[in-house]
């Protein structure tokens, strides 16, 4: 985007990449009976998928099986709640 926080950032000279994020918590993955799949037990959290590396020069986000997540309707899912299956639609607690 013209006139963006990354297109000032990406000008910098010495930068190599730029990559924005969105991270949401209290986003939870619901099955079709309504209930939580995968690690219900920790805070969910939903973040957009970008291929930058972590501050320390290590993988960022990294996918496992399948691949990432190419258009605005799909989504990448944590193992356990791949594994669970029967996904219906993800929602997310109330602020």
């Amino acid at each position: 985007m013209k006139g963006s926080l990354i297109a000032r950032v990406e000008a910098v000279p010495g930068v190599a990449q730029v990559e924005g994020q969105i991270l949401r918590n209290g986003v939870y993955l619901l099955g079709r009976n309504g209930e939580a799949l995968g690690a219900v037990n920790l805070p969910g959290s939903a973040t957009n998928y970008h291929s930058g590396h972590a501050i320390n020069g290590l993988p960022g986000l990294v996918v496992l099986a399948g691949r990432a997540p190419a258009n605005a309707d799909e989504v990448a899912i944590d193992p356990k709640a791949a594994a669970e299956g029967d996904t219906g639609s993800a929602t997310r607690s109330p602020s």
